[in-house]
């Protein structure tokens, strides 16, 4: 199953690298979730996707506990972000 993050950002170059090594080290930490990379989509009004494997949704779930634990949102920097699921 494929796992799709569409967001927007307002924040520095120096934050987005550290957004996505806090989305790789949870990432390490949890059997069944395998990101794949960030990128930039041209069918999407996002800035950025990040694209993840997981083998079932529940990882999401499980993801966005640790997420939750060590991210605090700044809604100036991270203003929308949106899921998408592929099977």
């Amino acid at each position: 199953m494929m796992w799709l993050m569409h967001f927007d950002w307002g924040g520095t170059d120096k934050q987005l690298k550290e957004f996505d090594d806090l989305w790789k080290k949870i990432d390490k930490k949890l059997a069944g979730v395998k990101v794949l990379g960030r990128m930039s989509p041209w069918n999407k009004k996002y800035h950025f996707t990040v694209f993840t494997e997981i083998d079932d949704i529940s990882k999401v779930m499980e993801f966005n506990e640790h997420w939750s634990k060590e991210y605090n949102r700044d809604y100036g920097v991270l203003t929308h972000v949106i899921y998408e699921f592929y099977s």
